[in-house]
């Protein structure tokens, strides 16, 4: 029997998007300083990595029932976003009062719930308003602005320490922003710096999140909540851009739904206290800066 095995020489690329719960329940048992402490850890283990084998680039997406691209006032529309849209068909559009501070919501049904990726997904399309981000007044203003794919390190503590625990759940726009942030191109002028799949390439999505769904930009009914954030997380698993998700059930939350969500039931990880996250970060560190051998 003959076999060959061979290990890449050049360095890996790895992009992580870390989507991390910012809501309400966080603040309880200082699940928040956990988490801090735990996502401060891992990126110096990313950023160490960086002079070894693997290149690695992170990006960052503190959610609640909204994301936030951006800090301070802004009063355009960048290409992409939409700052008047109606919520559906039977009520009038709703029109954000100036100055916008960045915050935004899922996208029209079913757009919400898919992917960027113009050869298997829904990209932005500036004439195709149903497509595009959803400008929305912030609910919680305390809400930290997510940061794209970068090595700029020190931004991402600073991002992280910043973050704040207010607000309700809504695990699907949070899934939906991380893969955003690894699709190389959203189309209608907005580029997130991700590369294309390829063989030295590695994409890996964490969701880590506390609590059940409870509220989206339609609902306050947790189950339909739940159905998009499956529907999501199929998406993800299902692309072309070979994305593994790993999910945290961090104390409390829905475990069928964050095991089904996961790329493989042994990405799945539940944390029973807080003190705990920081293995479960080692863990799924371990495996994203593995060399892993081919044949």
């Amino acid at each position: 029997m003959n076999a060959r095995a061979e290990v890449p020489l050049d360095k890996v690329t790895l992009e992580v998007a870390l989507v991390l719960d910012n809501t309400g329940s966080m603040g309880g048992a200082s699940k928040l300083v956990y988490l801090q402490q735990a996502a401060n850890q891992l990126i110096t283990k990313l950023e160490n990595a960086t002079v070894v084998n693997f290149t690695s680039y992170v990006a960052l997406v503190p959610f609640n029932t909204q994301v936030r691209l951006f800090e301070g006032d802004f009063w355009t529309a960048l290409p992409g976003v939409r700052l008047n849209h109606p919520k559906d068909a039977a009520e009038p559009a709703l029109r954000v009062t100036l100055p916008w501070r960045g915050c935004i919501a899922d996208r029209d049904q079913p757009n919400d719930a898919q992917g960027y990726e113009a050869w298997d997904g829904v990209p932005l399309k500036t004439g195709a308003p149903g497509t595009l981000l959803p400008a929305v007044r912030c609910e919680q203003e305390g809400l930290r602005p997510l940061v794209p794919l970068t090595r700029d390190f020190a931004t991402l503590h600073a991002r992280v320490n910043a973050m704040v625990a207010a607000g309700a759940t809504n695990g699907a726009v949070g899934l939906a922003a991380g893969f955003a942030l690894l699709t190389p191109d959203l189309g209608a002028g907005l580029v997130t710096g991700a590369r294309p799949p390829a063989r030295l390439i590695r994409k890996h999505l964490i969701f880590l999140t506390d609590g059940d769904n409870t509220q989206n930009r339609w609902t306050t009914d947790g189950g339909l909540v739940d159905q998009r954030a499956a529907q999501i997380c199929t998406e993800i698993k299902q692309s072309s851009l070979n994305i593994t998700l790993h999910t945290i059930h961090f104390v409390d939350g829905d475990a069928t739904l964050l095991r089904n969500c996961a790329t493989t039931p042994d990405r799945y990880h539940f944390v029973a206290a807080p003190a705990d996250l920081n293995g479960v970060f080692d863990e799924i560190a371990a495996e994203m800066l593995s060399l892993r051998l081919s044949y």
